[in-house]
């Protein structure tokens, strides 16, 4: 099973759901949706909409100014010997400059990059942190739109005048940058870093680093290969990527910027560069890579689930009351089940 969207019973799509076996009620025999608008949340490994608790949303309503802080790397996609941060840490070049917005970057002819990636505060892993770290020893400038705070009450429209200036710092600093750095964390679904990458894809300069247990990996694959956009799986093998990409951009790391050297040529029409061309290669994961991703990814769920049984016992525990309006819940939307599906069997 795989879609694009879901459709809550209000006719409103969500983001698209993906999961190898769809979710049936054990009660009613039908596939259990999520029922209430409000109260959505996305399970991270199979990327089901599923139901937040009632103290969930009433959190996440009340809740101030978020501050950005570190979140595990359950899938361990940052934990490669070779993409931990230098010890002891790089010496930051003098001319080095880490942007977040709303400060707008010293535009001064410096070689610049941009992390292209979920900034989604407690959710998505610090993996913008980590290639500052690794990169700071440069004179470059590194635009990175996660900016360390936020507040949930901004709405997602062009008229809230702050996300209009964050959406407009990032869209003026990924026209002016010379590479474009994506990262797709397996944690989260990134809608946003899906929209860039289609819209800068035929640039010329961008670099992907994609999971093969992100959950639109294939889209994501397929779009790199049709125009011949460097692509690597792990962050570790991203760092050497980036670096060797940036000085066929023509970076020149005693200047700090460009060399001076020929615009490219119009991209080809084939939909499939050359392997010849796909200097790349030389930076995937090995088969044993591969396999361990694998099992990680199942072992995590498997965890997750347990988790998930172990503190809804805790809660029970806790407050015996809410395990009778639980039940009652789930009465009523096994009633409601029935009902639609005599209902649609009738139509």
């Amino acid at each position: 099973m795989a879609n694009d969207t879901v459709t809550s019973p209000n006719g409103e799509e969500k983001p698209g759901a993906i999961a190898p076996v769809e979710t049936i009620d054990p009660e009613t025999g039908l596939p259990e949706l999520a029922k209430c608008k409000d109260g959505y949340k996305r399970c991270p490994i199979c990327k089901v909409d599923k139901l937040m608790t009632e103290e969930e949303i009433e959190r996440k309503k009340k809740a101030g100014n978020l501050n950005d802080v570190d979140v595990p790397d359950t899938l361990l996609q940052l934990t490669n010997a070779n993409a931990k941060a230098p010890n002891p840490p790089l010496k930051r070049h003098k001319d080095f400059q880490h942007c977040l917005p709303p400060t707008e970057p010293k535009w001064n002819n410096k070689f610049a990059l941009f992390t292209a990636g979920s900034i989604e505060m407690g959710a998505a892993i610090q993996w913008q942190t980590l290639l500052v770290k690794h990169l700071e020893d440069l004179p470059i400038t590194i635009c990175n739109p996660r900016r360390g705070t936020w507040d949930p009450q901004i709405q997602p429209k062009k008229g809230d005048p702050n996300f209009y200036e964050q959406v407009n710092w990032e869209l003026n600093s990924l026209a002016k940058v010379d590479v474009i750095v994506f990262f797709f964390d397996c944690n989260t679904s990134s809608p946003i870093t899906l929209l860039e990458l289609g819209l800068w894809a035929s640039s010329g300069k961008v670099i992907v680093c994609c999971d093969q247990r992100y959950w639109k990996q294939g889209n994501v694959e397929m779009v790199c290969e049709r125009y011949n956009i460097p692509y690597v799986f792990s962050f570790h093998h991203l760092i050497p990527a980036l670096k060797k990409f940036m000085a066929l951009k023509g970076f020149d790391s005693s200047k700090g910027k460009c060399a001076e050297f020929p615009k490219e040529e119009a991209r080809p029409k084939s939909t499939i560069c050359a392997k010849k061309d796909m200097w790349w290669l030389e930076f995937q994961d090995t088969k044993e890579e591969q396999e361990a991703k694998k099992t990680r990814g199942v072992k995590d769920a498997e965890q997750a689930a347990k988790d998930d049984a172990k503190a809804q016992e805790e809660r029970y525990k806790a407050n015996p009351d809410q395990k009778k309006a639980d039940d009652e819940k789930l009465e009523e939307k096994r009633r409601k089940n029935v009902e639609n599906a005599l209902m649609e069997g009738g139509a």
